[in-house]
């Protein structure tokens, strides 16, 4: 059976105080609306991760065939390599700015754009599936 790595915002990672769920204030920020500007992370992030990855498969894939690891680790291994990633594109992010009234809003007063509570950063994960989940992004 074919396995893959998915990154980003399961569906069922659970919602806000609100009951707002994580995935649609991800899909919010990565795609924008009408209102909020897009705030892409999650592809930047994965995509920056790529040589990365590459690199790890590579390295890991003799200890595969020796028996020292097993696909599956090699699989949690990419899925930490990229959340990571997608992490840091998250707190890098600095544009586009937001609006003073939206900083003066936050909890935290932050003016970066994804940055207040910590709580979208610590809500990426990855799992790993068959490829046909279509929930969350």
């Amino acid at each position: 059976m074919s396995r893959t790595v998915l990154v980003g915002y399961p569906e069922n990672l659970g919602s806000r105080d609100d009951g707002t769920p994580a995935a649609m204030i991800a899909a919010v920020h990565e795609y924008g609306t009408n209102n909020v500007p897009a705030r892409p992370t999650l592809r930047s992030g994965v995509n920056n991760a790529q040589d990365d990855i590459k690199e790890f498969i590579e390295d890991q894939a003799a200890l595969v065939v020796s028996g020292d690891a097993t696909p599956e680790s090699v699989m949690d291994g990419v899925g930490g390599l990229a959340v990571s990633s997608v992490q840091q594109e998250i707190v890098d992010l600095k544009s586009p700015a937001l609006k003073p009234s939206t900083i003066a809003a936050r909890t935290l007063k932050s003016s970066n754009p994804l940055v207040d509570t910590g709580e979208m950063k610590g809500s990426v994960t990855f799992v790993v599936g068959t490829g046909k989940e279509t929930e969350g992004i």
